[in-house]
């Protein structure tokens, strides 16, 4: 849209008696204002003379036939008067000289020109009568779009030089979106990576798999593709293949969707002329931006339509949306677009990104805010400053009445979804932040197949595709499709064509191709490595390949009953963690008004980044497809992946525990030998202890482990046999299910060394607990015993591998979770308003609800709550609850507790039992464990408080209370998929800023999945699995003692404490 105001000449017509309509003037009628003809006297203006014409309300003069537009919309010219008593005849000002001889106007004219339905929406209606209040200046506004008569409104425009609000010239550049992006440039207002593809030009494109390259430039996914017309809507958003690959197709709404998700729509169109710009993650969160001149600027945030294409509608059918604040930067933007484009009046789209940078991807002509009474007398009374003091100075320090204006007849959805401010109450505790650390959901098991090759066919696709100047006796990983079809193809003619191969060889292969062909080839499931082994050197001493290792992984991917998990895990946070949903501060509603700082993070294993992408569209209730939700509000970069998936600094000394652990089970001794060694500490090896008495021997319980595995294979291969048509889960070819089992086999016992593989025991267990919960129909009797015993090794082996001391414990812990355990610090205190500093994490964008704008009105505009949530692997769970239970306790409480200790606390309830006991004689390991067990048990079950509301007291802490957690986390036998580790901040109104009980800190921890066992997993048909409730470790830790525990950490690693043991 454009505006512009003049000041009525001679000759301007009045308007036809009893509001009756005019014929639209044109260029070549005599009566036209356009025409120049000033001798019309029926449209001359009003005198002063004239009571009858005085009073009359603004008259509309409608052409009788308007233009069509594609979709329907008639062209209409309308035009609108005012005049007051004070009223003169006008006349037009040259310059500034002819200011102290100005006249007041008698009337003003107000004309719109505009397709139909935008001079008839309720807004633009609302604007003109405030505009009319305020004695505008005869304003013309003209809107840009399909078929609009532009080049007549400029002939019109300088035949009567008015005033123009938005220049007419720039409306032309705003239909290009490679010349909006050009001046955008030319001013310095920063807009995204982008580069133009004009087919037309002789510009060259190249398309790889998961990038585009134009005339030398390229551009990796994810990327957005947009035609240059402006006009045109139709906007992709193209993935990369590591994230699953496929386009989010964005169009103009459709009653409740905005785009489409298009799995296989992977390659651009071969015609047309595009702009490409690199695809920037800002939270789900588009923001539009509204200005009024060069000095004001109104921001509103919707939910961004790549995220799921569902739109948020009100009862009304109008899209949601919050007004939110703008930071100074972007109000500077604000400024320079309106200057750069000269449009004074207009709209733009701007994308904060999670770096907290703010980019300019679109800018319209004359754009408006649709429901807020605040923007309509504000721009009303902007406008009126600007035409005024253009044409009639002398009018600025008159004030006239505002009319009565409707904003309720189309703003009932919000309105319904307001309620009435209430005072704080300052005796309840307030939710602030909520920080969670999540492992992944069910997955496929791991898988790994490594054979040595001396093949040219083979050794050719190391050599290809190894990087330039990269060293021939390096690793080459490929995990593209490009990459994994030139293996594929390559392994299929060598299984073709050479007749050499021996039969390991061909099985290999056979299970390569199976491999590479099960699923549509992506990287986020496979992955081929090559390991140089053997090399020739030419006579100028170059290293050349003529041996390597074939490294082939797959499997580890998250199941669909694993997104189902991830889900609905998803809910059941939203309605625990946060005010429940039928309060006015429920989770979504807070969302929803921007009052809820959401970040997801992930490292950049598939299943972790499918768990958290599934978790989110539960959490926000989400309509659509994982790769959108995953891309748009997942991150998952590097810095992320050193807080989420490094193990590096902790792994020499796991390795050295690990040896311990290894060997101590292998050597044939009873359970309380191996305890003595592995598990020392009775209290806090607790379920450990518990798995080795039940196991008895843990030799021999591998011995019978490795005898059940091998009847398992032959019965799974008669199975199979016997049924060739029985199907396994997701489709799963049976030949690598029964090979999955024989090289579980084989790998178990090394028959060269005649001894167990203990790092084999975790994949048995994962293995039979697939097995059990996807492929029980195949009813293999070996099944339970299998998953028994090799959930009581795993019980031992998993837990005990990152420590079997407290000092080891937390050590291991430490050194794998410091990064995440500093940013866990960070996120408390920036939400609890204090000064925080991250070297990677520090600016972190943030979309927050401008709260006073009155369309929108909520109980609580202030509340604000940050959530934090970590999606990681079993690593760094095992790390954090290390951590938890073998840190400096005595902070957790109020008072000095360094003479308790959680041994002390099993004593004390057990000693008169041990002291009976002894007296009769009966004093064996046997029986001093059981009632050790039984005071463990005990304390673990008194004390098991609620999750705080937020309107709730915080419980009273104590020693006692926070040792009955450590028992409870002693007492866990396996922490399974979706364990999630909480951490709540709440803030008390009732304390004074300064006392350091104002925030207090809740842990919270779930075991994840319950374990599956071999009745409930034939009988559920469904496969729902309970996801284990929260259970409360701390709720009364201040944030103050949060970060002198944390703090005192690496004093505690390297000088160790005496165990409980002592």
């Amino acid at each position: 849209m454009a505006g512009s105001v003049t000041s009525p000449p001679s000759g301007t017509p009045s308007p036809a008696p009893g509001g009756s309509r005019l014929e639209p003037p044109t260029p070549d009628d005599p009566r036209s204002p356009v025409s120049g003809s000033n001798d019309n006297k029926a449209m001359r203006p009003r005198s002063q003379s004239d009571p009858a014409e005085h009073d009359k309300k603004p008259v509309l003069a409608t052409p009788p036939s308007g233009q069509n537009s594609k979709d329907g919309n008639k062209l209409l010219s309308r035009r609108y008067t005012s005049s007051t008593d004070e009223f003169r005849s006008p006349r037009r000002l040259h310059d500034e000289s002819d200011l102290a001889d100005e006249r007041p106007l008698h009337h003003v004219t107000l004309m719109v020109i505009a397709m139909e339905k935008k001079v008839m929406a309720k807004p633009m209606q609302r604007l003109i009568l405030l505009s009319l209040s305020a004695s505008l200046g005869g304003r013309f506004v003209s809107t840009c779009c399909h078929r609009y008569p532009l080049s007549k409104v400029q002939d019109y425009v300088k035949l009567r030089s008015p005033f123009l609000l938005n220049d007419l010239a720039t409306q032309h550049l705003l239909l290009d979106r490679q010349s909006v992006y050009e001046i955008l440039e030319e001013n310095g207002i920063p807009s995204p990576p982008h580069m133009v593809l004009r087919r037309s030009a002789g510009d060259v494109v190249v398309e790889r798999e998961d990038a585009i390259e134009i005339n030398g430039k390229v551009m990796p996914k994810p990327f957005v593709m947009k035609p240059l017309d402006a006009e045109n809507h139709n906007i992709y958003v193209y993935f990369s293949q590591h994230d699953g690959g496929g386009a989010q197709h964005l169009f103009r709404k459709k009653k409740d969707k905005a785009s489409a998700f298009l799995p296989d729509c992977n390659t651009i169109p071969e015609e047309g002329d595009f702009i490409f710009e690199q695809f920037l993650p800002t939270g789900g969160t588009d923001i539009k931006v509204y200005t009024v001149g060069p000095n004001y600027a109104h921001a509103e945030g919707r939910k961004a339509p790549v995220v799921d294409g569902k739109v948020l509608r009100d009862a009304n059918g109008k899209e949601v949306r919050c007004p939110i604040l703008l930071t100074t930067f972007e109000k500077d933007i604000a400024r320079r677009v309106t200057q750069a484009f000269k449009q004074n009046v207009c709209g733009f789209d701007l994308l904060r990104t999670s770096d907290n940078k703010s980019f300019v991807c679109d800018v319209n002509g004359w754009s408006f805010v649709k429901r807020s009474p605040h923007y309509y007398v504000d721009c009303a009374r902007i406008l009126r400053e600007m035409i005024l003091s253009a044409i009639s100075p002398l009018l600025l320090n008159k004030s006239y009445p505002v009319p009565s204006v409707d904003y309720t007849s189309d703003s009932t959805d919000l309105l319904a979804l307001q309620s009435p401010q209430q005072p704080l109450r300052r005796d309840a505790p307030e939710l602030r932040c909520v920080i969670a650390v999540i492992r992944h959901s069910d997955r496929t098991p791991k898988e790994k197949l490594k054979m040595n090759v001396t093949h040219v066919e083979l050794l050719e696709v190391f050599k290809r595709w190894s990087p330039e100047g990269m060293s021939a006796t390096k690793e080459v990983k490929l995990k593209s499709r490009k990459h994994l079809q030139d293996v594929l193809r390559r392994v299929q003619n060598l299984l073709r064509w050479d007749q050499r191969l021996s039969d390991e060889e061909k099985s290999n292969l056979k299970q390569i191709e199976h491999v590479l062909t099960r699923w549509p080839i992506s990287g986020i499931n496979r992955k081929v490595q090559f390991k140089p082994t053997s090399y020739v050197h030419t006579r100028t001493g170059k290293p050349i390949i003529n041996k390597a290792q074939l490294i082939v992984k797959w499997g580890g991917e998250v199941t669909p009953m694993g997104l189902d998990q991830a889900q609905k895990a998803g809910v059941q946070f939203r309605e625990t963690m946060y005010p429940s949903s039928d309060q006015d501060n429920g989770l979504l509603r807070l969302h929803s008004t921007y009052r809820h700082d959401l970040k997801l993070y992930s490292s950049d294993e598939g299943r972790v980044q499918m768990t958290a992408a599934a978790f989110a569209k539960g959490l926000l209730q989400l309509d659509g497809e994982i790769t959108p939700i995953l891309v748009s509000l997942v991150r998952k970069d590097n810095a992320v992946n050193a807080l989420l998936d490094d193990t590096k600094p902790a792994r020499a000394q796991m390795d050295e525990v690990k040896k311990k652990v290894h060997g101590t089970l292998l050597a044939d001794q009873s359970w309380p030998e191996v305890a003595a060694k592995i598990a020392p500490l009775s209290a806090m090896s607790y379920s450990q202890r518990k798995a080795l008495r039940k196991l008895d021997n843990p030799h021999k319980a591998m011995t019978r482990l490795y005898n059940l595995v091998v009847d398992f294979v032959t019965s799974l291969g008669d199975r199979i046999e016997q049924d060739p048509n029985v199907r396994a889960y997701q489709g799963e070819p049976l030949v690598l299910l029964r090979r999955r089992w024989e090289k579980l086999r084989d790998e178990f016992f090394d028959t060269a060394k005649q001894k167990f593989v203990v790092s084999k025991i975790p994949d048995i267990h994962d293995s039979i607990k697939y097995h059990l919960q996807h492929n029980a129909h195949f009813g293999i009797d070996q099944s339970s015993e299998i998953l028994t015993l090799s959930q009581h090794l795993a019980n031992v082996v998993v837990p005990q591998e990152y420590g079997v001391t407290n000092e080891e414990k937390l050590g291991i812990g430490y050194a794998i979770g410091e990064d995440l355990m500093r940013k866990i610090v960070h996120d408390l205190r920036v939400s609890a308003g204090q000064d925080a500093q991250h070297d990677v994490f520090q600016h972190e964008v943030s979309h927050r609800l401008n709260s006073g704008d009155s369309f929108i009105k909520v109980r609580s505009p202030n509340r604000h709550v940050r959530t934090r949530l970590y999606f990681t692997s079993e690593s760094h769970i095992h790390a954090l609850v290390n951590v938890l239970r073998c840190g400096d306790y005595g902070l957790f409480s109020a008072g000095p507790t360094r003479k308790y200790s959680y041994s002390d606390l099993v004593e004390g309830q057990s000693k008169d039992d041990q002291a009976g006991a002894t007296a009769n004689g009966d004093g064996d390991a046997d029986r001093d464990e059981d009632y050790r067990s039984r005071a463990a048990s005990d304390l673990a079950s008194r004390w098991q408080p609620r999750l705080q509301a937020n309107t709730d007291v915080p419980l009273v802490s104590s020693p006692e209370a926070w040792l009955s957690a450590k028992a409870y986390i002693c007492k866990l036998e396996e922490l399974g998929y979706l364990t999630h580790i909480v951490c709540r901040l709440f803030e008390r109104h009732d304390m004074d800023g300064s006392d350091p009980a104002r925030f207090f800190v809740e842990w919270a921890l779930s075991p994840g999945l319950r374990s599956v066992e071999d009745s409930e997993a034939s009988a559920a048909t469904n496969h729902d699995v309970e996801l284990a409730p929260l259970r409360i470790l701390h709720t009364g830790m201040t944030l103050e003692q949060v970060e002198r525990f944390f703090q005192s950490l690496p004093s505690r690693v390297t000088t160790p404490t005496v165990s409980e043991s002592a």
